[in-house]
């Protein structure tokens, strides 16, 4: 009996461009920081009214932050957005089997 030779399995070379079929979401964050000032006042709203003015001008300590997805959608597909093509040309397709007559096809 003729054969071809061995064959191995193996995925085809072209299945969409040999990237794994995934989506894209946006997801919208919202993030909440917490950090503490020191500023030297005799009242609180005296203390509130400098801050009030500007809290670059304090050096932060005890910094944290709490974040959530808030909303999220899917992406749409734009299929040219890449310039990529899911199949391939027929020049990629005789390249791929390297023999003399298939690249004579």
């Amino acid at each position: 009996m003729w054969s071809m030779g061995k064959t191995y399995p193996q995925s085809h070379p072209f299945h969409c461009n040999n990237k794994l079929m995934t989506k894209t979401f946006i997801l919208r964050i919202a993030e909440q920081n917490y950090f503490s000032i020191k500023v030297e006042a005799e009242t609180i709203e005296e203390a509130k009214g400098q801050a009030d003015d500007g809290l670059d001008q304090f050096k932060t300590f005890r910094e944290s932050g709490d974040w959530q997805v808030i909303s999220y959608q899917e992406e749409e597909e734009d299929d040219d957005e890449d310039g990529e093509q899911d199949e391939p040309s027929d020049q990629e397709m005789m390249a791929a089997f390297g023999t003399k007559w298939h690249d004579g096809l």
